[in-house]
């Protein structure tokens, strides 16, 4: 299975990031990894580099030719590096209080925060102080958070439509008084006034976030749904659902509730 290739994750690079998956070597991706941070930056380490090699590795897992122990194995270097690279960028308690907020969940129900952590890297290089609350947060927890920081903003993400659909009335009162951005494959049915869906693109998403771009002017409900390439629908066993089940011996897909 081929993997499609960038100018940074070329055919050798990602050669050598599956050889590393396939035979567990955690020394040789973390290798990886920092190299192409070191040459190319945050950036295009986690939209040009582990963006696809997730979804490749997601990919791989649905087709049977991955197992469910490499996928966790892999994802959870991926989310030690990026907290690894994110502390380096912000070491001491006062750096961080002189930067701006935000905050970054996932809503009740949902278990797949490994996107908020990839896209916190980025908001990171753009000088913000990201608060990475992690998987399944119920709604008090988050707006708890955002005042209690004074964030600038909330970034909310799920793979789920029925995570944001039932909550429409939560995500409107916060945007009031907080910027709100939802993203990844549930967030299409948001539909909450003043809520800003972010799109595929990661580095204009962080922009977004971060101010440096404008927000687009468009109806949640209206953005085209894309569980391969949406900011914050990265993780590896959750970027495809075949229609039809791996061949025999391959891993069943996983659901909602896997972990």
């Amino acid at each position: 299975m081929d993997l499609q290739t960038n100018d940074i994750l070329t055919a050798e690079v990602g050669r050598r990031i599956f050889d590393a998956v396939l035979t567990l070597d955690e020394d040789a991706l973390r290798a990886e990894f920092a190299r192409a941070r070191d040459e190319h930056g945050i950036d295009a380490l986690v939209a040009d580099v582990l963006v696809p090699a997730l979804h490749h590795v997601g990919v791989m897992w649905s087709a049977g030719e991955l197992s469910v122990m490499h996928e966790h194995h892999a994802s959870n270097i991926v989310r030690s590096v990026v907290s690894e690279f994110r502390g380096e960028a912000v070491r001491t308690e006062s750096e961080r209080d002189a930067r701006p907020r935000v905050v970054l969940t996932c809503p009740p129900g949902e278990l797949h925060d490994l996107p908020n952590h990839l896209f916190s890297s980025m908001l990171v290089e753009r000088g913000w102080a990201p608060l990475v609350l992690g998987a399944n947060t119920p709604w008090a927890a988050t707006s708890a958070a955002v005042r209690a920081t004074s964030a600038r903003a909330c970034v909310i993400s799920g793979m789920k439509a029925t995570s944001f659909a039932a909550r429409r009335s939560e995500l409107t009162v916060m945007a009031r008084s907080t910027p709100v951005y939802v993203a990844g494959p549930g967030a299409t049915l948001a539909g909450a006034p003043g809520v800003v869906a972010l799109g595929d693109d990661w580095r204009e998403a962080a922009d977004i976030v971060t101010g440096r771009l404008a927000a687009p002017l468009v109806d949640p409900a209206r953005v085209p749904r894309s569980a391969r390439t949406h900011p914050m629908a990265c993780e590896g066993r959750h970027i495809i659902v075949p229609a039809d089940p791996p061949a025999s011996g391959g891993a069943a897909p996983l659901g909602p509730s896997a972990s």
